[in-house]
């Protein structure tokens, strides 16, 4: 083979695999994504009929109730929040609460969208002030600290502190809030990654979806998503007994 053959092989079997791979993506993987996806919604549906809870497809009253936090993106203009999805309403252990999938889109980059599954709890018995928690990203939340961005430490608890970054503009009540008891909890939950946030003294939880081999945000499966109510509501009971002890 003569050397300019070589490098013809070199050249074209990058594109060739690349030209396969949209082949493959536009025919066969984005159909195999809509099958998992309806194969989940039918799973949330037979689990909310066997549990006794509401369910809608393309949004029930969560929007409305939820509107005000920050983690329902709906109040920030830089993201375009599509209709919530597959939304859950009930009672669980005494809670009213609703759990539900969210999608949104980057205005600035339209490309880029983010698959989240939140859980909100009604809390009525125990006054927590409005904050948001979740795990410190160690870099990026170092040099926003450094640039003079707003963030609550814990000073007595330094181990605590480099575990969770939390804001609030409430600043001396959240102090009071987190006493020992109520830090050693979070730190039970900080394998799961969740990102919390009080307002009004209701609760949403959110657990962020996942991306497959395509760079395609997935929402999380129903064991998962079962998983995110259950943890939900021991976490705001436990928050609860603290509090009334």
């Amino acid at each position: 083979m003569e050397q300019q053959d070589i490098v013809t092989c070199w050249v074209m079997t990058p594109v060739i695999i690349f030209i396969i791979y949209l082949f493959y993506w536009g025919f066969y993987g984005i159909k195999k994504e809509q099958e998992q996806e309806d194969k989940r919604i039918n799973e949330i549906k037979d689990y909310s009929t066997s549990n006794g809870f509401e369910f809608f497809l393309n949004g029930g009253n969560f929007s409305e109730i939820a509107k005000d936090f920050m983690l329902t993106n709906a109040n920030n203009n830089d993201f375009y929040v599509m209709p919530w999805l597959a939304e859950n309403h009930g009672i669980k252990n005494g809670f009213e609460f609703y759990l539900v999938d969210h999608r949104y889109y980057n205005r600035k980059k339209k490309n880029e969208s983010r698959t989240h599954t939140l859980c909100l709890l009604i809390n009525k018995n125990v006054k927590i002030p409005d904050f948001y928690i979740r795990n410190r990203t160690f870099f990026l939340d170092d040099l926003e600290r450094l640039l003079g961005g707003k963030e609550i430490r814990i000073a007595d608890d330094k181990e605590f502190s480099k575990k969770f970054f939390i804001q609030s503009d409430n600043e001396d009540e959240v102090k009071d809030f987190f006493n020992s008891d109520v830090r050693k909890l979070f730190l039970e939950y900080h394998k799961n990654n969740y990102e919390f946030e009080f307002k009004n003294n209701s609760l949403i939880v959110l657990k962020k979806g996942t991306r497959n081999f395509f760079d395609t945000c997935l929402f999380i499966p129903l064991k998962e998503r079962i998983q995110l109510l259950e943890n939900s509501v021991n976490f705001l009971q436990s928050i609860k007994n603290i509090k009334l002890s």
